[in-house]
């Protein structure tokens, strides 16, 4: 991660985490960094299909390795539109992983999961306030699981006010909303749906 990023430091299921403005989630007990919903490739699969979409959607994914000093162990957990990366990208491919009593999974489980870590939805939060609203992507979770935002550049977001995430959280979850160099975390009552 860069100097210049105001990192949040929070509780996930008693796990010490730390959100940082880029969408990365780091767990420092774990010695873990976990990033969500690459998408490689996925400008060049609409341009395949007749979209034509700017065509530095991995470029800007990889962007992740400059966050990265040295990693030791690579683990790839796959996902509805990331299956197993080539053999030349390395590490380890999963469906699951178990970081002490914390799960990392692609889709989140409906109803409580207490310490899943999951991606998917691509959660945004809508905020407003002195007359204007906001909207960017976010972290969500109510400190005991969390859904990831998505990493790459075409990623969309749905937000957090849809049903999809009460369907997991079991209400509105509190989002950590990435700023351009830092988290706001805003509570669950100050989250608004679109068209609002």
């Amino acid at each position: 991660m860069t100097d210049t990023l105001t990192d949040h430091e929070f509780q996930l299921a008693g796990e010490a985490a730390i959100a940082d403005p880029d969408g990365v989630l780091v767990l420092p007990g774990q010695r873990a960094l976990i990033v969500s919903d690459l998408h490689f490739e996925k400008g060049s699969s609409f341009g395949m299909g007749g979209q034509m979409l700017p065509p530095y959607d991995t470029r800007t994914t990889l962007r992740l390795t400059d966050l990265v000093d040295s990693v030791t162990h690579w683990v790839w957990i796959e996902g509805n539109h990331d299956p197993a990366p080539p053999p030349h990208f390395g590490g380890e491919v999963r469906q699951t992983l178990a970081l002490g009593t914390l799960l990392l999974r692609h889709e989140p489980t409906e109803g409580p999961a207490p310490g899943e870590i999951a991606g998917h939805l691509h959660p945004c939060a809508k905020v407003r306030g002195k007359g204007r609203s906001v909207r960017a992507r976010c972290f969500a979770t109510d400190g005991t699981r969390l859904i990831m935002p998505a990493f790459g550049a075409y990623t969309g977001g749905l937000n957090v006010c849809d049903p999809a995430f009460a369907r997991c959280f079991g209400q509105i979850p509190d989002a950590l909303v990435m700023g351009r160099s830092r988290i706001y975390p805003v509570a669950a009552r100050s989250c608004v749906p679109d068209g609002r």
